[in-house]
Formats: structure tokens, sequence, C-alpha cells
């Protein structure tokens, strides 16, 4: 019985069940199975079997996949043609994710920290704020930050006096951290020699907003560190001031350029003044991984002292201020009704840089977060800033992000620009609003047409590479780099044999691939009376009558088709294109 896409999704649920559980259940279990005919080159391998059956992890399937194409192997390589597609995209561990989830234990908490502890905390919390507020506007009496290419900053240090008066925020901060909830801030100093510190303070992860001032309680003094130029128009300025901070306007260049002339100059013995904390990741993370570091703190060459932050879970919350806590706007609420939060913040030794790192900026801040890395157990990975755009935009959508930005641009050439247009492609098609494409909402998008349920559920499965049922958003990316000709020979050929096989018998009739295709070679047909001319009747036996191994000369299977698109590429390019057009999608080319 042959169904429409369409009819598909209109099809009562205990009918859908019939066949859906078959392929869903085939690519659960990440299977790899080979049709019964195999490229003739499979035949020579020891141990070959036709029509196995082989289980292989999408890990392990993937990392195949990328040396296939760096070393630039060739379709008939392909043992055989698969039912499931190779994930193109590695999965990484999303560094800004945080469900922060509401369980009844936390709800039960919050509730009651809420009723006995918000209260008198937000009251020693205000009474500090103003006393470190007060304290602040007089050391800064006369020494106001000066204004430099839209960069606020001191060009000296403060005197002696100066010096002690800033002192006295000291208690005031550790105050705030107490009635923030952290009651006991764990400080391991690893240093063989504690007095020896230098001047730039490079921490890691970055957590959340209260950072600064865990760091400030295991250095002498109170340190500085790097602000937004926002906080010249606020209360906050005043405080900015008496611990000489550097105020950066993020979107002017220049003021960016003169904050790593002004860091770079603070590196140096010259400085006397406190030192200064850098987050060399530039942006708040949930600390499970190491996030590529920014050069700025390295481009003076100077030594620097790693500063580790560790904040474990409260029960079953997390603190990281990203994901769903950056969403909600009472985060430092939450964080109030804690009973207890902790923190441990651990010194290492000074990190001197040696010549090569010197010379080079990159080398020595990545040094330094393999350092950072492995003292924390955690892992590094190529998140960075454009990561952080689209994640943002991708929360708003509740659309789940597993890949880097950096991995799509390397193994898919898509931009932060071509992602953003992807995921608003991806939210029309959910329509449920759930983060995932379901067979239902994929068999719409299919629209009118002969749709055979085995079909489909082939096809399905095709694109859902981790086996969930469901196609996510990095499934959704890879299909469209598939059609957008951004992804390997053998994907695509695997890809546009699946679509032509609807019957799945592994075997495609000549005449059909041939009149869905042969308008696009760049060699073209000339019709006579509605009849192919002979020109068409000879490059019919060129493309297929010389290429085909099968008894059934009528026919094509994928080995022969491999050897067709090795023999004549623009075929894959018309079947592509054909894709294209039967999944209703617009893509842009390559």
């Amino acid at each position: 019985q042959v169904h429409s896409g369409l009819a598909f999704a209109e099809q009562p649920k205990a009918q859908r069940c019939l066949f859906l559980p078959a392929w869903q259940a085939m690519a659960a279990a990440e299977t790899e199975i080979e049709l019964t005919d195999t490229v003739a080159a499979l035949g020579s391998q020891p141990g070959a079997q036709r029509g196995s059956v082989r289980v292989l992890s999408s890990e392990s399937s993937g990392a195949r996949s990328f040396r296939g194409r760096q070393m630039g192997v060739s379709l008939l390589s392909c043992p055989s043609m698969r039912r499931r597609n190779e994930s193109l995209v590695p999965v990484l561990q999303n560094p800004f994710e945080n469900e922060a989830c509401w369980s009844q234990r936390e709800v039960l908490k919050t509730v009651a920290g809420a009723l006995l502890l918000l209260p008198w905390r937000l009251l020693g919390l205000l009474v500090c704020a103003v006393l470190a507020l007060f304290i602040a506007g007089l050391v800064s009496i006369g020494v106001p930050l000066e204004a430099d290419r839209g960069c606020y900053r001191h060009y000296t240090a403060f005197g002696p006096c100066r010096k002690a008066c800033v002192f006295l925020l000291k208690p005031l901060l550790r105050c705030i951290l107490f009635f923030l909830g952290f009651w006991h801030v764990c400080v391991l100093d690893r240093r063989e020699d504690s007095a020896k510190q230098a001047n730039l303070l490079v921490v890691g992860p970055h957590l959340g907003l209260v950072d600064y001032l865990l760091v400030a309680m295991a250095v002498p003094g109170i340190p500085s560190a790097v602000g937004k130029s926002d906080m010249a128009k606020l209360p906050a300025y005043f405080l900015a001031c008496a611990c000489q901070l550097i105020l950066v306007d993020v979107k002017n260049k220049a003021s960016k350029a003169t904050c790593k002339e002004v860091i770079a100059l603070r590196a140096g013995s010259t400085w006397e003044g406190p030192p200064l904390i850098i987050f060399p990741e530039g942006y708040i993370t949930n600390g499970r991984v190491l996030t590529q570091y920014k050069q700025g703190a390295f481009l003076a060459g100077e030594p620097v002292t790693p500063v580790l932050l560790r904040m474990p879970m409260n029960g079953d919350w997390d603190p990281s201020w990203v994901g769903n806590n950056r969403l909600n706007m009472l985060w430092v609420m939450r964080l109030m009704c804690q009973l207890a939060n902790h923190c441990t913040v651990e010194v290492l030794d000074v990190y001197t840089p040696d010549w090569n790192e010197r010379q080079d900026p990159q080398l020595y801040a990545e040094n330094v977060r393999t350092l950072m890395a492995d003292e924390l157990g955690v892992d590094k990975t190529e998140h960075a800033y454009d990561d952080v755009f689209l994640y943002q935009e991708a929360l708003q959508a509740r659309v789940a992000n597993d890949f880097s930005v950096a991995a799509a641009k390397r193994l898919l050439d898509a931009d932060l620009d071509q992602l953003k247009d992807w995921l608003r492609t991806f939210r029309k098609i959910d329509i449920d609003g759930s983060g995932y494409i379901t067979p239902e909402e994929l068999a719409r998008v299919l629209g009118p047409g002969s749709r055979d349920p085995v079909w489909f559920g082939r096809l399905f499965s095709f694109f859902d590479t981790d086996g969930s049922g469901a196609i996510g958003y990095r499934e959704f990316v890879q299909v469209l780099a598939l059609l957008s000709g951004k992804c390997s020979s053998a994907s695509r050929a695997k890809l546009a044999f699946l679509i032509c096989d609807e019957e799945g018998t592994g075997k495609v009739p000549k005449g059909k691939l041939f009149t869905a295709i042969g308008q696009s070679f760049a060699e073209r047909p000339s019709f006579a009376h509605g009849q192919p001319s002979a020109q068409r009747s000879s490059m019919s036996e060129e493309l297929f009558g010389r290429l085909t191994t099968t008894a059934d000369k009528e026919e094509l299977t994928f080995a022969d088709f491999c050897r067709l698109v090795e023999k004549r590429p623009q075929v894959l390019d018309a079947a592509i294109e054909r894709v294209r057009g039967r999944l209703s999608l617009v893509v842009k080319g390559p």
C-alpha cells in the first residue's frame, strides 16, 4: 500500500505504530544493515559476508567518516549502501547549557529559604552594599577613571593612604558573599611560594556574577578586573574606580584595542597597583568544559597566576549563570534561598612562558588552558563567541544545541549566519515547539506525493543519526548540509540512492533514474517529435549500460550507482537537486 507523506501524518496513531517501531528500533540499536548487493571490493575482504548486520557506535562511525573525507576516499571504498547515515558533526557537551531543574526537593527548599532566609539576607546585603559604595566614594574622590579612546582606566596606582582605605572593602565583600549564601569559601593555595604572584590572575571557568568576589577572597588586598563601560553610568562606578577597574566598550574596536594595551602594561613588573583578574574564556559557562581562551591576557608574554573555580551542584540545582538560570531574572534570589552555597578557589603556581610562548600568544593561551583543564579534570572544547550567539537564539527557541559552530564551519562549511537561518527553518517545521522534529512533522514537510511507509521509515532513520526517534537541530543541520552539497560525496550518494529506491529493494530502475536526472548533464539530450534522439540513447548506454554489474540490466544497485557517480559526478548533483525538490526544502547550493 502506498501512502503520501501527508496521509502518513494524518493516519491514526494505531496504524502508524504498525510500521514505525521497526525502523525506530533499528535506529535505536545504531545498526548498519548492509544490502545483499555489496561492492565487489567487499568480497575480497577476509570474513566478509553478504547481508550481515554490524553494530557500530555513532562515535566510531563518525570518526571513520571524518578520516575518509580528509583522505579523499573513493565512493567505491564504501562497503555498502547503509540504511543509517553517520553523524557528520561530532556531538559536544554544551558549555552554556543548564537546565536548572525544579525538582520537588528544590521547590520545597526554595520556598523554605524564601520564608526563613531571604528577608534578613536581603537586608544584610543592602546594608553592606551601601557601606561599600560609601567607602568607594571616599576613595575615588579626586581620582576618577580617565577616558582613553573609549576605555576608562587609571594610568598610575594609588598611593599608600588610598590603598589602606580600599582594604576596608575586604570585610564588606566577604559579608556580601555571606548574605549570598556562601558561608564558607574554601581557598587552596598550591603555590610553592605563597608570596610569589603574577600581576595577572587567569581565572577559569567563569561561572557567574559572583566570581570576582570569590577570587578576591583568595588573594591579598582587593584585585582589579575588566568590566563593561556601562558601569560608568551606574552607582557601581565608585566601586570600579576604587578597585581601579578597566572599563571597556565591547562594541568599540578602539576601546578594545586600548584595553589590550592597558592589560599589557599592568602585566609588567612596573605596575605597582592591584593584580588584574582576567577571565580568558570571555563569557560565563557551566564549568563542565573549558572553552577557547582569548589572547588578551597573553599578548604581553608576561607570567600569569592560574586560578581555578569549582562550584558544585547545590542539591539538584546547578548555580552557574547560564541556560535557564540566565533566562530567570531571579537567579540571585534563588542563590540566596539556598541554605548554603559552596565554592573552592584554587591558586596554582605562577606560569612563566618560554620563548616560543612569548612569541605566540595563541600557543601560550592554549598551554595555560591545557594546564587548567588537567587540574580541573575537565575536557577542552572549541566553543567560542559564535557559539554564545547561536545558543542564545537556540535557548529562546527551546532547541538543544550539542555541537560547535567551529565544527560546523570546518565540516559542513556552514557559518553562524547560515546556522541561524537553518535554526529559523527548524522552528517552522517543529510545530509543537518540542525542540525536535517528529515523524509526523517531517511528513507534513514532504507534502503530497507517493510515500510508502517503509520508504519513509528508512528516510527518517537515515536522518535520525542518534536513533532517538526524532530529529534534533544538529541532525537537521546535517540534512541541510547534505542537500547543500557541503558534505562528502559518499554521504550525498547514500541519500540520493535512498530517495530513488522508493520500494526498498536496494535497486533503482535505470529508466526512473535517467528520467529524474537526465536533463542536468552538460551534454543535454535532444528530442525529435517527442522521442529521445540517438544522442540520448548513446549517453544512456554510456552512463548505465557499461556500469551495471547485476544480472538485471535494467536496474542499478548502490555499487553501480557509486561507479556511475565516480565516472560522472554531475549525476550526483542532479540527483541531490531532485532530492531538494522532493523534500520541499529551500536550500542554498554550494
